[in-house]
């Protein structure tokens, strides 16, 4: 399997595993859902885009919610 290929099968499990909890800390955040969907989309969009420097030292959840804009 290429990179690309193995950086889009790994977000698309992240995003099903995570997304709805990132959402629910986003919208509690900030109480507006658009927003908070909208956010937690260009967090995922930010996580393909740095997946490289995921070490896996945390759980994958620990680093999506440590990534920035979050």
């Amino acid at each position: 399997m290429h990179d690309r290929e193995f950086k889009e099968e790994q977000i698309k499990n992240w995003y099903f595993e995570y997304s709805n909890l990132i959402f629910r800390y986003i919208l509690v955040m900030i109480g507006e859902r658009q927003q908070a969907r909208d956010l937690m989309q260009e967090t995922l969009i930010k996580a393909y885009k740095n997946m490289d420097h995921f070490q896996g030292e945390s759980s994958p959840k620990t680093w999506l919610y440590r990534l920035p804009g979050m």
